[in-house]
C-alpha cells in the first residue's frame, strides 16, 4: 500500500552550519509529489489507453475504406458480367 508522505522534506547534511542555505524545510517538486501520490501508473495507463483508442479509430477508418473499395469493385464486376451476358 502506498502511504501518503508530507510534501516537505528536510534537507540532508549540514545541520546547524551557516552558509547560504539553512536546513529549513525544502519544498519538493510537483513530480516527486506526483510519484508519492501514486498517480503515475494511472497517468501512464491513461496515455496508453488514449493511444490505443486513436490507433483503433484509424484502423476502423482504413477497414471501412477497404470494404467500400471491395464492394465497389464487386458491383462493377457484376455489372460487367451482366453486360456480357446480355450480348
Amino acid at each position: 500500500m502506498i502511504t501518503q508522505n508530507t510534501t516537505t522534506r528536510k534537507r540532508k547534511g549540514g545541520g546547524g552550519g551557516g552558509g547560504n542555505m539553512s536546513s529549513e524545510v525544502v519544498e519538493e517538486s510537483w513530480l516527486v509529489y506526483f510519484l508519492e501520490q501514486g498517480w503515475l501508473p494511472f497517468f501512464i495507463m491513461g496515455v496508453i489507453i488514449l493511444g490505443l483508442r486513436m490507433y483503433n479509430v484509424r484502423q476502423r477508418e482504413e477497414q471501412r475504406q477497404l470494404l467500400r473499395e471491395g464492394l465497389l469493385s464487386e458491383l462493377n464486376y457484376q455489372k460487367i458480367l451482366s453486360k456480357r451476358h446480355r450480348e
